[in-house]
């Protein structure tokens, strides 16, 4: 039943989300975003006793490890050029799934040394203002070659 409940709200909250997207214009993604609302409040009920934390950890458990390689799979368009995509997986979700592990078992100190190491993980991948984005680098790659197209084109 927990896991019934918890994917109504993820359909609710995506077509709630979906209608402030068209409302505000903001690019979010409804579905992660849906995703992600659910497991805060189911977190946020078993915090405060209002769901049963035997009934509601197992499927809270699942969407928090979703989010978590979704939330890697969204920051690997920005790393540094030249990043190991491998080493930025292999670093980012043991220790998301840390985080999440922390998040479910409401341990302080696993939230805070997980979320640390998320950060510096992040900042030594993340392209910096001197470095390029490895997707910046492709789409550039494309406008000069569309540009160089369009010029022989006439």
């Amino acid at each position: 039943m927990p896991m019934i409940i918890l994917t109504a709200s993820i359909l609710v909250l995506t077509v709630a989300v979906r209608l402030f997207d068209k409302v505000t214009s903001m690019n979010i993604c409804p579905i992660c975003a849906g995703v992600a609302l659910t497991w805060s409040l189911s977190l946020a009920g078993q915090f405060t006793g209002l769901l049963s934390v035997a009934e509601f950890q197992l499927p809270t458990a699942i969407l928090v490890g979703g989010s978590v390689v979704g939330i890697a799979y969204k920051l690997e368009g920005r790393l540094y050029a030249g990043a190991s995509k491998l080493l930025w997986k292999a670093l980012f979700i043991p220790s998301g799934f840390s985080l999440a592990y922390g998040l479910l078992q409401f341990d302080w100190l696993n939230i805070f040394l997980s979320s640390a190491l998320l950060f510096i993980v992040t900042v030594c991948f993340w392209a910096h203002d001197t470095g390029i984005a490895q997707n910046e680098i492709h789409s550039s790659k494309a406008v000069k070659e569309l540009t160089e197209n369009m010029k022989s084109c006439c």
